[in-house]
């Protein structure tokens, strides 16, 4: 029971600290992601009231389980992560990475149950006949976000900005292996030329014609 209840105070410690963001340095995110993994034992998380587009801000909302339920939940939860070396507060950049072109790259988002829009996960996808490449982390992650896209439209005009996380090539010999997935994980979008002027003015920008034989 002493037991029980430190794992408790440490767990109700960092979820009370976290943002409530899946960010790299998100505190207590990883906690939660344990959380409602024991919750949702049958499922899905057995929410009071679900998620309400009339009210987004407000729901999901409370639980059906009792209060001892929950505490028991958040014990495992808590437990789960210090037998595995990591303090309830551990950052999420700290256990979530994808393989980058030069090594495991912290990487920010999460999983359905997470109840982000930014999902990412393991799913162990592979449709090439290249080399997987592993990752030594508690949450892999090989597949989610991969095109993002960012448009305001303004009276003044439209401002784009976006990102392929994966890069523009995934054949680990090539220089653009995975080279956006840096920013991805400080969510650097680029901006997104939109006039045959800005294109030509890219610094990058380079025009190859090709005839067929």
């Amino acid at each position: 029971a002493a037991a029980t209840t430190a794992q408790l105070k440490r767990g109700c410690a960092a979820l009370a600290a976290w943002d409530g963001r899946f960010a790299v340095d998100s505190r207590g995110a990883a906690l939660w992601r344990e959380l409602t993994r024991g919750l949702a034992s049958g499922g899905g998380v057995p929410w009071a009231r679900g998620y309400d587009r009339q009210a987004p801000r407000l729901t999901p909302d409370g639980l059906t389980l009792d209060a001892g339920a929950v505490r028991a939940a958040l014990a495992a939860a808590t437990t789960a992560l210090t037998d595995a070396g990591l303090a309830p507060d551990v950052a999420l950049g700290d256990v979530q990475r994808a393989a980058g072109p030069a090594g495991a790259v912290a990487v920010p988002g999460g999983r359905e149950l997470d109840g982000v829009a930014n999902v990412v996960t393991s799913n162990h996808f592979d449709a090439t006949a290249l080399p997987s490449a592993p990752v030594d982390a508690r949450y892999p992650v090989d597949f989610g976000s991969s095109f993002i896209l960012a448009v305001e439209l303004t009276p003044a005009g439209r401002t784009v900005k976006a990102l392929l996380t994966y890069g523009n090539s995934s054949d680990p010999a090539s220089p653009w292996y995975r080279d956006q997935l840096a920013s991805f994980a400080t969510g650097a979008l680029r901006s997104v030329p939109l006039t045959d002027a800005a294109i030509a003015a890219d610094p990058a920008y380079r025009l190859e014609e090709l005839d067929a034989p």
